[in-house]
């Protein structure tokens, strides 16, 4: 009896040390949970240990995985994969298996801390595929970090060849911006440079060249081309030799692109003879620490005008089509382009142009959407009276913006933007007119006019006052484009209803079309005449001489040997008359 329920005892014990090991036999993972960082666009790959403590064989093993999700931004389970584990994996028992855990980042994936799990699925022995575990997982997706552009050499291989050489760089802003270097849409630059030679022998066909990048974009991404090109050739010109112990000089003249965005830029420039900016190169001056930290660029802030701003909406006198000139009772029309240069669109705009003298006061609405940096070409007509005065009037336009829909008025209005004109001839004396006692100045050019040369203008004025008078003689708006001003005599004393002359002379710098200023002062007040001349480039010989027949070098060099041939010829002629025999008469 004893006997038995030994035999029992042992039973019981060996099927509850059985169940025991049954149960505490698993799958055990290392690490328990998967962490891993890594930018958006990257793969990521986490180690993992996989250790079968059953003393039967895991096999028909599948792992199955969740979404990584972060708040509302998820990576796809598609995207998840541990390539060692399939079908076929077997992990004997007591023995364990190193995996890797694929994730693969889409590149457009937003920043954020994913969270998932795996788990894994496998048989034991002869049994069912079972669960065997889960594993979590945490994901750090991380911004791209976007590397640095080259914020120094504009130079193709960087400064090369350049000592004994010297590079003088001044930027104005001719516009509405506060500073040199805070430049606002449409604003007037001008960036001269000048390149000093100092080396022992010449520099050939030397080029400047600028450029403007947005900071922090690639080196390649220069929009110096989008800006409103006044000078000439753009961005890039050849000026020609730079000799030794010689310099040259080229300003830079452009209005800042209305559709800019506002960010803040980098300039640069350089000089390099033509073909050879890998030999000889040079990109640095320090007048560029003036608009900066370094001596290779100037740094630019580039705003957009609030709508509170006077400026936010505005017409662009600069471009105004209209002639200087008009006489009276003729039916003018101007033409103007208007421009949002706010950081908010316009739903509509109204533009008023006034000028009480001449009974003008017209307004124009424009009801179209006005994005920022767009514009709008407007019109408007008027007639001159036929009594007006022959003198110079201002026309005032004023735009008025941010529209309120609610009471159908307008919340803000421009600074007034002014444009000259004169009236003279045709106009009718009288009752009705106003005869002036302003002096009438004409002016006329008696020189050739090319950069380096003197340039000559007589100026011509009439007394029209009722009695003698002293006027003086001055001139503006010269210093741009010319080196030097000289009046003589600066100072008129002309008879009642005569008139003197005299001569004013400059020195261009610069080619292209010019305006300046002559004021006469008389009588505490004052009277202005505005000049414009084209000035062209100095030409040689063939070039100057067949300038006006519109021919190319290759039509010069035909020229040339048409003329080389009749040379010949006619010393041919001239040898043969010399050795012909000689007959007498009689």
């Amino acid at each position: 009896m004893k006997s038995k329920n030994l035999l029992a005892f042992i039973g019981i014990f060996a099927v509850l040390f059985l169940s025991l090991s049954l149960v505490s036999a698993a799958v055990e993972y290392n690490p328990a949970e998967l962490t891993g960082t890594e930018d958006s666009g990257q793969t990521v790959n986490l180690d993992l240990t996989i250790s079968n403590t059953y003393a039967g064989d895991l096999s028909n093993m599948n792992v199955v995985f969740s979404d990584l999700v972060s708040g509302s931004n998820t990576i796809s389970d598609n995207n998840l994969e541990i390539p060692l584990i399939n079908s076929s994996t077997v992990i004997t028992g007591d023995e364990s298996l190193d995996v890797v855990l694929t994730i693969q980042i889409p590149s457009s994936q937003e920043v954020g801390t994913y969270t998932g799990d795996l788990e894994l699925f496998a048989s034991v022995g002869a049994g069912d595929p079972l669960s065997r575990g889960k594993v979590d997982i945490t994901l750090e997706v991380t911004e791209v970090e976007q590397p640095e552009p080259e914020q120094d050499s504009f130079c193709k291989n960087g400064a090369t060849d350049d000592s004994d050489l010297t590079f003088n760089v001044e930027i104005k802003n001719k516009g509405a911006g506060d500073e040199d270097d805070e430049w606002l849409p449409l604003d007037k630059i001008e960036v001269e440079v000048e390149l000093e030679n100092d080396k022992t022998s010449d520099l050939s066909d030397v080029v400047f060249e600028i450029g403007l990048f947005k900071e922090g974009s690639p080196a390649a991404s220069n929009i110096i081309d989008d800006m409103f090109w006044i000078s000439e050739d753009d961005e890039e010109i050849e000026i020609g030799d730079v000799d030794e112990d010689e310099s040259e000089k080229h300003t830079f003249i452009f209005r800042v692109d209305p559709e800019i965005e506002d960010s803040d830029y980098i300039l640069k420039v350089k000089a390099y003879p033509d073909g050879k900016e890998s030999d000889t190169c040079i990109d640095h001056s320090g007048d560029l620490d003036e608009w900066g930290a370094e001596d290779f660029y100037a740094e630019i802030k580039i705003d957009r005008e609030d709508i509170n701003d006077e400026r936010a909406v505005i017409v662009d006198v600069s471009e105004i089509d209209l002639p200087y000139e008009v006489p009276c009772d003729q039916s003018v029309t101007i033409t103007a382009d208007l421009y949002n240069i706010a950081d908010e669109d316009q739903e509509q705009v109204k533009v008023i142009l006034e000028n009480s003298e001449l009974g003008i006061n017209l307004e124009k609405e424009i009801r179209e959407d006005i994005d920022g940096g767009e514009k709008e070409t407007i019109s408007f007509n008027f007639n001159i009276p036929s009594n007006a005065a022959q003198k110079e009037y201002t026309l005032e336009f004023r735009t008025y913006y941010d529209y309120d829909e609610d009471d159908g008025t307008y919340d803000e209005a421009s600074e007034v933007f002014t444009h000259r004109l004169k009236v003279i001839g045709n106009c009718a004396a009288g009752s009705g007119g106003v005869q002036t006692s302003e002096p009438t100045i004409t002016a006329s050019l008696l020189s050739d006019a090319l950069v380096g040369k003197e340039l000559i203008v007589q100026v011509s004025v009439v007394n029209n006052m009722d009695a003698e008078g002293n006027f003086v003689i001055s001139t503006q708006n010269t210093a741009a484009w010319a080196e030097s001003v000289n009046v003589d005599p600066q100072i008129l004393t002309i008879a009642q209803g005569s008139a003197k002359q005299a001569t004013v002379t400059l020195k261009p710098n610069q080619a292209g079309t010019q305006t300046f200023d002559i004021t006469l002062s008389y009588n505490g007040n004052q009277a202005t005449e505005t000049v414009q001349v084209s000035i062209a480039e100095q030409t040689g010989f063939m070039t100057g001489a067949f300038s006006g027949l519109g021919m190319g070098s290759t039509g010069l060099y035909v020229i040339s040997g048409v003329f080389l041939v009749l040379i010949i010829l006619i010393l041919v002629l001239i040898v043969k008359v010399a050795r012909a025999p000689k007959v007498s008469d009689f």
